[in-house]
């Protein structure tokens, strides 16, 4: 095997055209800013880069092939297609053509920006400081993506293959929608695993369902009681036994706020009351420092109300909570 330990503009006789059957060459490249033009489908098996990389006419007929990887420590710039069975790059990568990665693993430290071409993966890429789509499409494959910061696009995510994953790592996916971008696709067999936290500037479309896991909250009081955020927030549905009739007080807007992930003026969610007990008891509900109530508070024995609570201001803490039917049961 060839090996070339070159500079900048000292490995002039690979540019311009690869020959035919020159499939054992490793480059050692440091701040090389040269066209790699392969005419033929080359086949090398590593190149290794410690600086920051241009490769704007790497292919022309012919697709370049890296069967044992493509590693790069600087700034990698990939302006043609380009297809690689391991891929790691500290630096950051970005991607103006068709980059395919497949088999073992693809690393990207400092993160990789996809703006006019397409990403495409057979494995799980790793991105340990983002992935930003803005002009681009990303298709996953295999076992998802492995996420260790945010994710931002403007664009689609494709996620396919069985058992195909968006590992969220306890981190964001922030879904910002353009016209008709920003879209998450998931195929069948394929899920989001693992987020904390998912936001979508535009609408979710499911066809068939989106299912929550919750357990609800039992409780017995015997004397006014006051509620958590992570009571009306998480729990959602609250059973309560009573020995009379008591108050219970909300959380404040403060709490309500800190307790929502990724808040946003007008962010809402809804939940449960129900009084478990008999007729003759009432339970009502009462507001703190930055809750206004709207409708009817009080919930009887043996029945229920529902409320829909609605972020006002998130720079004061500020929401209303309504009421918005009650039941018997």
């Amino acid at each position: 095997m060839a090996s070339h330990n070159n500079h900048r503009g000292s490995i002039q006789h690979f540019v311009g055209g690869a020959r035919a059957g020159e499939e054992d060459i490793t480059f050692k490249i440091k701040h090389h800013d040269k066209s790699f033009n392969f005419s033929n489908n080359i086949k090398c098996p590593i190149i290794t880069t410690t600086g920051t990389n241009v490769f704007n006419n790497f292919t022309t007929s012919g697709i370049p092939t890296f069967s044992q990887g493509f590693i790069s420590a600087g700034t990698t710039n990939f302006q043609a297609k380009i297809t690689a069975d391991e891929v790691e790059i500290n630096g950051v990568c970005n991607i103006d053509a068709q980059a395919n990665f497949r088999n073992t693993q693809a690393n990207f430290a400092q993160g990789i920006s996809v703006s006019g071409g397409s990403f495409s993966s057979s494995i799980q890429p790793v991105f340990s400081n983002g992935l930003n789509i803005s002009g681009g499409a990303v298709s996953i494959g295999g076992s998802g993506i492995q996420l260790n910061t945010n994710l931002n696009t403007s664009n689609e995510i494709t996620l396919g293959g069985s058992n195909c994953r968006l590992l969220g790592n306890g981190t964001e996916l922030n879904i910002i929608a353009q016209n008709s971008g920003g879209k998450v696709k998931i195929t069948a067999n394929s899920y989001i695993q693992n987020l904390s936290d998912v936001l979508c500037d535009e609408e979710v479309l499911c066809k068939k369902g989106i299912f929550k896991v919750e357990q609800a909250e039992n409780l017995s009081i015997s004397g006014n009681t006051t509620l958590t955020a992570q009571q009306i927030c998480f729990q959602r549905l609250i059973n309560i036994t009573t020995t009379g009739s008591f108050n219970l007080t909300l959380p404040t807007g403060a709490q309500v706020c800190n307790a929502i992930p990724l808040v946003v003026n007008n962010t809402s969610f809804e939940f449960i009351i129900r009084n478990m007990s008999m007729a003759s008891t009432t339970l009502t509900a009462v507001a703190s420092a930055g809750i206004t109530l709207s409708g009817t508070m009080t919930i009887g024995g043996m029945a229920s109300r529902h409320f829909k609570c609605i972020v006002s201001d998130t720079s004061s803490q500020t929401a209303t909570i309504y009421s918005v039917g009650n039941s018997s049961f």
